[in-house]
């Protein structure tokens, strides 16, 4: 218990900056504009929607060939190929859209 208030676990004070760089950021170095967090946050919320399609396509595809006396496995019908499709471009817009928007405006 006593190792633990040593000096050497004590928080050492960051060293100032320069307040100009801290300040004042151009676009080109970091922040967004208002076009590319629109951009960023209608592609995540589109690639949402069609994951959760995709997966309601593939759960009616199971639910499906449960019900009904089909020997077919569920990966050789049409119906679960769709929805996997659908995942992987829901998927695919999803991470396109933390190109455009920062990452707590897409979560």
């Amino acid at each position: 218990m006593d190792g633990a208030h040593s000096a050497g676990l004590q928080l050492q004070p960051l060293p100032p900056t320069s307040g100009a760089t801290s300040t004042s950021l151009s676009s080109s170095e970091g922040s967004f504009s208002y076009k590319e967090n629109l951009i960023g946050a209608l592609l995540a919320i589109f690639g949402h929607l069609v994951v959760s399609i995709a997966l309601n396509l593939q759960k009616y595809c199971h639910i499906r060939l449960a019900g009904s006396k089909d020997p077919r496995a569920y990966f050789k019908t049409k119906t679960w190929w769709l929805g996997l499709l659908l995942l992987l471009l829901g998927e695919l817009g999803v991470f396109a859209s933390y190109a455009f928007a920062p990452l707590s405006l897409i979560v």
